[in-house]
C-alpha cells in the first residue's frame, strides 16, 4: 500500500498531466472557434452564445480527467522505481520431451550489461516434479554455474562469466536441464515473469506427434496463477509437434505463461 505523502504526490502528478490534456484541448478548440469568427461573421453570434457552455463542458472535461486521475492512482498505483544490472535482448525457453518422463528444458538469455564491472548473473528455478533436477549444467563451458539460496518455492543460483563485463557489453547464456517425473506429479507448463527490460520472448516446445498432443494455451496475466489473464489464445502444434511463441517487447511485471496437456491424459 502507498503511503499517504507518496500517494498524493502521485495523484498530484497524474491529475495536473490530466487537467493539462483538458487545457490543451478546450484551447484548441477555442482557437478553432476564433478563426471561423473572423471568416464568417454569422458564426459570431453562435459563438457567444456558447461561451457560457465551453465553459461548463470544459469544466466537467477536467472533472472528468481528474476523477480518472483519482481512480488510476487509487486502484493501479505505479510500481516503485527499479535498478536493474541487466538488459535482456533475447530470453528462450525451450521444453523437450524425450520420452513420456524424461525431458530435457533449456533456458537461453542474451544478456546486455547496464553497468560496469559486472561478471555473473542471478536468475532461479522451479521444477514442479518431485524428483529433483538430474543435471543443470551451463551449455557455455567458460561459464561457471552456482546454486545459492532457496527462497520460498524457487531455487536460486549465479552464472559466473569467464570476464567481467562493460557497460552496454552483451553476453549469452545458456542452462540445460536435464529432468525426469516417474511419478507423473509435474505440472506441464513453462513461463517467464518479466523483471528486467527484455526485447523479445520465445518459447517453444516440442511433444512428438505419437503421443497424442494437438494444442497449447498460451496467455499473459498479471502474476503466475492469477484468476483471469489478460489475454489467451491456442496454438496448434506443427507435424513435427513444434510449438514457437514469440513475444516482441514484452511488458514488464507481465508473465507469460504456455501450458499443455500431459501427453496419456
Amino acid at each position: 500500500m502507498l503511503n499517504g505523502k507518496k500517494w498524493s504526490q502521485e495523484f498530484l502528478a497524474v491529475a495536473l498531466l490530466e487537467s493539462l490534456k483538458a487545457i490543451f484541448g478546450i484551447a484548441a478548440a477555442t482557437v478553432t472557434l476564433y478563426l471561423l469568427t473572423l471568416s464568417k461573421t454569422k458564426w459570431a453570434l453562435m459563438i457567444n452564445s456558447h461561451h457560457v457552455s465551453m465553459g461548463a463542458v470544459g469544466g466537467a472535461v477536467a472533472t472528468l480527467l481528474i476523477s480518472n486521475a483519482y481512480h488510476r492512482i487509487r486502484y493501479y498505483p505505479s510500481l516503485p522505481k527499479q535498478s536493474h544490472n541487466f538488459s535482456q535482448v533475447e530470453r528462450e525457453l525451450t521444453f523437450v520431451y524425450l520420452s513420456a518422463t524424461k525431458f530435457t528444458y533449456k533456458k537461453r538469455i542474451v544478456l546486455k550489461a547496464l553497468h560496469n564491472g559486472l561478471d555473473s548473473y542471478t536468475d532461479k528455478y522451479k521444477w514442479t516434479g518431485s524428483v529433483a533436477p538430474i543435471k543443470i549444467a551451463s551449455a557455455i563451458p567458460e561459464h561457471t554455474l552456482r546454486m545459492t539460496e532457496r527462497k520460498s518455492v524457487w531455487q536460486y543460483y549465479d552464472i559466473c562469466f569467464e570476464k567481467t563485463l562493460a557497460k552496454k557489453e552483451t553476453i549469452e547464456t545458456e542452462l540445460v536441464f536435464d529432468l525426469e517425473d516417474p511419478n507423473d506429479d509435474y505440472t506441464p507448463f513453462i513461463s517467464a515473469t518479466i523483471l528486467e527490460p527484455t526485447n523479445k520472448l520465445t518459447f517453444r516446445l516440442t511433444i512428438p506427434p505419437s503421443m497424442g498432443i494437438t494444442v497449447s494455451t498460451c496467455e499473459t496475466s498479471r502474476s503466475m496463477g492469477a484468476r483471469v489473464p489478460y489475454e489467451s489464445e491456442t496454438k496448434h502444434f506443427d507435424r513435427n509437434g513444434n510449438i514457437v511463441w514469440e513475444i516482441d517487447k514484452p511488458k514488464m511485471h507481465h508473465h507469460y505463461e504456455l501450458r499443455w496437456r500431459k501427453p496419456g491424459r
